[in-house]
């Protein structure tokens, strides 16, 4: 990706959700369910494309399939810091179809990606999820990324209300 027009951006993005710390962590670092819910809303996943070592040194991947078109966008990188089950940081490379390489290797672009999930202080049983991504962005990327982050935690939602 020509990075010459990106800048240093950050995406946040805060949600308190009905489901207790445990069975969100769960539903974030287990690779099966990880299949069952990423992406945003009415997207999949490709079959045997999720893998997840929730561990320091760690990877992680996944591809996003859009259903209109059928095209992949693969997502992956590395496990930098774990504090089961409240907080995950790890790498995030991305490639279309169109520019996938052929060995997934760490672009020193990558985005940094903190997950902290803390339980809620005001509901029993609820966690507040924080999503903080951070890297190089071109114009208009974190607009558009915060929406999809919101539309992969109403993916989440919607999966844990079926567990």
């Amino acid at each position: 990706m020509d990075t010459s027009a990106a800048t240093p951006g950050t995406i946040l993005v805060t949600r308190e959700i009905p489901f207790p710390v445990e069975l969100v962590w769960q539903a974030w670092t287990d690779p099966t369910q990880i299949a069952e819910w990423y992406g945003p809303m009415g997207f999949g996943v490709a079959p045997g494309s999720v893998t997840m070592e929730a561990r320091v040194g760690g990877t992680w991947s996944a591809t996003v399939v859009i259903p209109q078109t059928g095209d992949g966008h693969h997502f992956w990188g590395t496990v930098r810091e774990v504090l089961e089950p409240m907080r995950i940081v790890y790498s995030m490379n991305y490639a279309d179809d169109n520019t996938l390489p052929a060995e997934k290797a760490e672009d020193p672009n990558a985005h940094n990606i903190t997950l902290s999930i803390q339980p809620s202080e005001n509901h029993q049983n609820h966690s507040v999820l924080t999503y903080r991504q951070d890297g190089l962005m071109m114009p208009g990327q974190v607009e558009a990324a915060g929406a999809g982050m919101e539309s992969y935690f109403d993916s989440l939602e919607q999966f844990l209300q079926t567990r």
